[in-house]
């Protein structure tokens, strides 16, 4: 009843989603309509950059983009072998409106994730371009106590989880821009999205490589560039002035091989990276945004655990893959495993017998109540986004009339109920 499908703002009345049952525009349960939700809970926001100062990026101008934003979780816990992973991974959908007269061009969506898998001083991070995921391990094999007051708290012990940030969907890239925005070796197909097109990852200090201050630093982040704008290079800790070989990529080899570029194998004599506190940037781009245009993210974060086994390439590595591949498969067929059925008892749609009339209205309207009784009722008159407009009255269960004088040309519901039935009708006001 209070799912927000209407709004009252100044661009637009439609927010949160729902299934339009009689296909009239209105969110109105009693016609059969229901928040479109997915998974066993979601939550559902909006934001937005144009009511406040940027006190995070420092930025000066707003872009008017309005963000609808959600959440949602499924709880299977009849599951067994690969498919609980299921209980174990959380998604998210974001929509991005251009609500300004701009049109934006070379935009990026970047998600920002702290790890902090357990003890936070001792991760490591990767990626991995061909599932298009962003993941963090521990820096071996023990995830011990953090050695700092304020952590006062035990990590994950012997065997650790990872966790990944896996895209999903990204947004629709500019049309015949060229680029393989979902490396699959084809540019510019049909039905493209631009996935994982850079990784970021940073430390957690004011060097150049890294906490963002200003908001060119953030936008750097999001297209591969270090705050001080030296590209990211291959090898290393990804900082070179004097190397041309760039790439969009941090780690983004095997970490547990000696072929590709990792934490544990930084260049050839090398060694490995010292585990500490890790942030990271995923980023899906470039795209345009055009004035009152809109582009959309899907991504999850899927936890896994082999708590038996010694962490390794055969082990937690290749069950995170393995489960991240599923997780991928559950999304792209929309074929999740669990789904909960809920019984439907039709109730009369009219169960006080009443008539409303006349319908347009102008200055009054007529409740006619085909079967009297002695049951006193609440009558309310709300607009098409579940404001009040008129004061909540208690009639009897006889006939009345409503003085609507004052209410604007328009579609209005009314409800009236007492303790065991209720009905809602429509009328407008001419």
């Amino acid at each position: 009843l209070n799912w927000p499908a209407h709004g009252s703002g100044n661009y637009s009345r439609s927010m949160a989603p729902f299934k339009d049952h009689n296909l009239d525009g209105v969110y109105n349960p009693y016609d059969g309509d229901y928040p479109d939700m997915k998974g066993d809970q979601m939550l559902w926001w909006v934001f937005n950059d144009n009511q406040a100062a940027h006190g995070e990026s420092g930025a000066l101008y707003n872009l008017g983009v309005e963000i609808h934003g959600s959440a949602y979780a499924y709880s299977c816990p009849a599951l067994s072998g690969i498919d609980t992973v299921i209980n174990y991974t959380t998604f998210y959908h974001y929509d991005f409106i251009n609500r300004s007269d701009t049109d934006y061009h070379d935009v990026y969506i970047g998600v920002y994730t702290d790890v902090d898998l357990g003890n936070y001083l001792d991760d490591y991070v990767g990626c991995d371009t061909t599932l298009d995921i962003a993941f963090a391990l521990n820096g071996d094999d023990d995830d011990t106590y953090s050695p700092l007051p304020h952590e006062n708290q035990l990590g994950y012990g012997l065997h650790p989880p990872m966790i990944n940030l896996a895209l999903l969907k990204g947004p629709e890239p500019a049309p015949n821009d060229g680029l393989d925005n979902n490396h699959n070796g084809i540019t510019d197909e049909a039905n493209e999205y631009c996935m994982l097109n850079y990784f970021m990852s940073y430390y957690n200090n004011l060097t150049a490589t890294g906490n963002p201050v200003i908001a060119q630093h953030f936008y750097n982040y999001m297209n591969g560039l270090w705050k001080d704008d030296v590209p990211l290079t291959y090898g290393g800790y990804g900082y070179d002035t004097t190397s041309s070989n760039t790439t969009h990529y941090t780690y983004s080899g095997n970490p547990y091989d000696t072929i590709g570029w990792s934490e544990y194998h930084r260049c050839q004599g090398c060694g490995s990276s010292t585990p500490s506190d890790r942030r990271l940037v995923s980023s899906s781009g470039p795209f345009n945004l055009p004035a009152h245009g809109k582009r959309s993210i899907d991504y999850a974060y899927v936890y896994t655990r082999e708590p038996n086994l010694p962490n390794g390439e055969q082990t937690s590595f290749a069950l995170n893959r393995n489960q991240v591949v599923r997780i991928k498969h559950f999304f792209e067929t929309d074929s999740f495993p669990c789904v909960h059925l809920i019984g439907i008892n039709e109730i009369s749609e009219n169960p006080l017998g009443i008539k409303l009339y006349p319908n347009p209205a102008h200055e009054e309207i007529y409740i006619s109540f085909m079967e009297k009784g002695k049951d006193k009722n609440t009558c309310l008159i709300t607009d098409v986004t579940g404001k009040n407009v008129l004061p909540v009255y208690v009639v009897p269960s006889s006939d009345f009339k409503l003085n609507i004088s004052g209410l604007k040309p328009g579609m209005y519901f009314i409800t009236i109920k007492n303790e065991s039935n209720r009905f809602t009708g429509k009328f407008i006001v001419d």
